[in-house]
């Protein structure tokens, strides 16, 4: 498994845990970068990735990604 899978199925875990709750502000893709020590286009994919999964929301442009209701 490459790096992007890892921090994926990391991402994913703790959003099916509750470890970010519902509705709340998803970390900053530059914080998660500096967290699992990648830049931030690898980030951004994955965070594209579960945008497009529905464990998501990304607003507009600077105004950050909430966690989506997972039901």
């Amino acid at each position: 498994m490459n790096k992007t899978d890892t921090i994926y199925y990391e991402l994913k875990k703790r959003l099916e845990e509750g470890f970010y709750p519902e509705n709340s502000k998803f970390p900053s893709e530059s914080l998660l970068a500096d967290e699992f020590c990648v830049n931030k286009m690898t980030i951004n994919k994955i965070v594209s990735m579960l945008a497009d999964q529905k464990y998501l929301i990304r607003g507009m442009r600077g105004a950050g990604t909430k966690v989506a209701e997972i039901s």
